[in-house]
């Protein structure tokens, strides 16, 4: 048993490298100076103690047996045992527990400073790197207040990609005027680019999923909602700026089949089996007719012709799909064929977190239509909570009600909770039409997804493997960047005494949207970086700072997104 005791405080050693004392995260003067040599002292003496205890146990032993032989008593083994192990709990009590509370209490904290500034050197230092910080590029620019018209023939390209369209009104609109049918669901309006002759465009998309949730109560039955309606259908796209005379959004793609404004934009395989909505089973390729989308006062009719789903070659596995989801309805059914295929796990988050269930998912997938085909983009990372001197991420964030306002809590990127290393290094893709997982890294350099990838060889392609039309959507993702942002807000300071007295903290600035205060989430821009060519304009993704308790723009954080540039942070 003391032998155990001592291994373990030899083990608690390395955890001393995710401590907490003071304004330090990670080891500070108390844990190197104090609490190392402590679990060092405890671990010798519990040996030596376990060690001394086996052998006047052993002595004990011989004397009992001797006595039992009719020798004379001289030693009482219950005696010789308590005295080492009274010493060593003495020693864990005042060694781990007084001593270093007071050390800290009456020497460091007064002088607190001067013995940690090293410290939290090494805490801004990591924490920086744990969350991807480190390679930031940080400069000044001057804001000169003068807008003329020089400078918007010089940024023609930037600002007429200047976003009108509020994503949260925009999905308001494509509800109202492009739903079509009871059935159909957007679930949100994503930003994204795309190369439409010789433009560069930024347009608003959104994809027209299947609610079956949506259809009358007398319609749910057991037939329409696994034969019948099985897949949603298109989407509806509009550039980011510009309005019909009715004050409408001037549709890029729209309707029922999609009609495209442009040859780039056509979808030549606009049905979506797999999406955010798909949470149900179907069967495809029957001998029931699949509903496809409506024309007029009629229905339009496909049978699948994918490789999606797992076929239904034979009774047996019939059989086990019948167990597994339908029972004696399905199995009796006449409805299914030796062609036919089930669908399941048809819910793309679901679906990725089953194929690698070890990453940890962004919140917002998007859809991208490439070659005429639609295609979910889902970011996952790689994360860990024992990163040293790095301080967990903590998704509670105030927001600030005006100037020395108390603030209201709010919870953002809960997923990330705890972390204390972050990295964006797999795009999951996933087919909308036959639900194909493919993985690609973003970040080779990565130790966690190396050991994956190791781990499950063929699970992970590179960045180089995505197809160059799917590559030219990838984004810097939208919850890794708002988590660096609010981490960037308190380690901008690299002083330890200015990060010590938070002499210069940042938060998120706010805006007053619909009578409510509510932070400026990052949002996309077309942007020109600088040292870029003239001319030319980046997808970036933008998070603006103030002061805390102060309404004026202090700071902004830049994460671009475009071919070599994906990835830098300015």
């Amino acid at each position: 048993m003391a032998g155990i005791l001592a291994v373990g405080r030899l083990l608690a050693v390395p955890h001393l490298l995710f401590a907490h004392w003071g304004s330090v995260w990670g080891p500070g003067w108390t844990d190197v100076h104090v609490r190392l040599p402590a679990l060092l002292l405890v671990a010798a003496l519990t040996a030596a103690a376990g060690g001394l205890v086996a052998f006047r146990g052993g002595r004990g032993w011989a004397g009992h047996r001797a006595v039992a032989l009719g020798a004379p008593r001289r030693l009482s083994a219950p005696a010789g045992l308590l005295a080492p192990a009274a010493l060593v709990a003495a020693v864990w009590v005042l060694a781990l527990g007084i001593v270093p509370a007071g050390v800290q209490r009456f020497w460091v904290e007064p002088n607190e400073i001067s013995f940690e500034a090293p410290y939290i050197a090494h805490s801004i230092e990591l924490t920086s790197h744990g969350f991807g910080l480190a390679g930031i590029e940080e400069r000044e620019f001057p804001a000169t207040g003068r807008f003329t018209a020089e400078t918007a023939r010089q940024n023609r390209e930037v600002l007429q990609e200047a976003r009108l369209w509020d994503w949260r009104a925009l999905d308001a609109v494509y509800r109202q005027f492009q739903e079509i049918r009871l059935y159909y669901e957007f679930v949100d309006v994503d930003v994204d680019r795309y190369r439409i002759g010789e433009d560069y465009r930024q347009v608003m998309i959104s994809a027209r999923e299947l609610e079956v949730g949506n259809l009358p109560e007398q319609s749910q039955t057991f037939v329409n909602l696994h034969f019948k309606y099985t897949h949603g259908y298109g989407l509806t796209m509009a550039p980011v700026a510009e309005f019909t005379p009715e004050g409408l959004p001037r549709l890029l793609v729209r309707d029922l089949p999609p009609v495209a404004a442009f040859p780039e934009l056509a979808v030549e395989r606009p049905q979506i089996y797999y999406g955010e909505l798909t949470d149900t089973h179907v069967y495809v390729n029957t001998r029931e007719e699949e509903f496809d989308h409506p024309r007029g006062d009629q229905n339009v009719t496909i049978r699948y012709a994918g490789r999606g789903g797992v076929a239904l070659s034979s009774l047996w596995r019939r059989f086990v799909v019948g167990w597994m989801f339908d029972g004696t309805r399905f199995f009796l059914s006449e409805y299914p064929t030796p062609e036919s295929r089930v669908m399941f796990h048809r819910q793309i988050r679901d679906r990725v977190a089953r194929v690698a269930p070890f990453l940890v998912l962004d919140d917002d997938p998007y859809l991208v239509l490439a070659e005429g085909r639609l295609h979910w983009l889902l970011d996952a990372y790689t994360t860990s909570a024992y990163f040293p001197y790095s301080e967990p991420f903590s998704s509670v964030e105030r927001i600030a009600v005006g100037d020395g306002g108390s603030g209201i809590a709010q919870r953002v990127v809960p997923h990330l909770q705890g972390a204390r290393y972050v990295r964006n290094s797999v795009k999951a893709v996933v087919d909308a039409f036959d639900g194909t997982v493919d993985l690609y890294v973003f970040e080779p350099d990565d130790p966690l997804i190396r050991a994956w990838a190791a781990i499950f060889p063929g699970l992970f392609q590179p960045r180089e493997a995505m197809p160059a039309p799917l590559r030219a959507h990838a984004r810097y993702p939208a919850d890794l960047f708002l988590a660096q942002g609010l981490v960037y807000a308190k380690y901008h300071m690299r002083d330890p005494q200015v990060f010590y007295n938070q002499e210069d903290l940042w938060v998120r600035a706010t805006e007053n949207y619909y009578g409510r205060v509510v932070p400026v989430d990052p949002y996309f821009v077309m942007w020109h970086p600088p040292g870029a060519p003239a001319g030319s304009v980046e997808f970036t993704s933008i998070q603006p700072f103030t002061p805390k308790n102060r309404q004026v723009l202090i700071g902004w954080l830049a994460g671009l997104s475009d071919g070599e540039s994906y990835g830098r942070l300015l």
